[in-house]
């Protein structure tokens, strides 16, 4: 956005125009609600959008507008900083998200050194019980007399 005219600029332009139609009190009311304004968007960051910013720049603009000044040059502004609060919100989102995906990524590296530990473990367990001539039994089989039937035990490697 293209920077809008400064304080001296406006001063020098329109205040003598504008002083003659009005009292000096209501001249210092008008440059003062105009000067909130400005000073507000000089001083804040597009960053420092957040609900109350914007509240308080909402009621310096309404402030401002009451007194039927030509503000048609600075209400781009305001518009765009009022704007901000939502850019903000969104920003901050992407990046909460980007921080889930990087902490996500990390337990999936973990959570894969886990696995291939496990499967090293039962790649070992398997070849213990085969060295040791285990017999396989049917775990769903009566312990009653002549029901259990041994065999030769059998690992499936697959």
């Amino acid at each position: 956005m293209p920077e809008g005219p400064n304080l001296e600029t406006l001063l020098s332009v329109s205040s003598p125009v504008f002083i003659k139609h009005t009292k000096d009190h209501d001249a210092e009311l008008v440059f003062a609600a105009l000067g909130k304004v400005l000073y507000f968007l000089k001083t804040r960051k597009v960053k420092d959008m957040n609900e109350q910013a914007c509240k308080d720049l909402q009621v310096f603009w309404d402030d401002l507008k009451k007194f039927k000044f030509d503000l048609t040059w600075l209400e781009p502004y305001v518009q765009f900083a009022l704007g901000m609060k939502s850019y903000v919100e969104r920003v901050m989102q992407v990046e909460k998200l980007k921080e889930d995906v990087v902490v996500l990524k990390l337990e999936t590296e973990r959570l894969e050194a886990k696995l291939v530990t496990a499967e090293v473990n039962l790649d070992v367990e398997k070849d213990l019980l085969k060295a040791k001539g285990f017999n396989e039994i049917d775990l769903d089989s009566e312990l009653g007399c002549g029901s259990l039937k041994p065999k030769t035990f059998k690992l499936n490697l697959d």
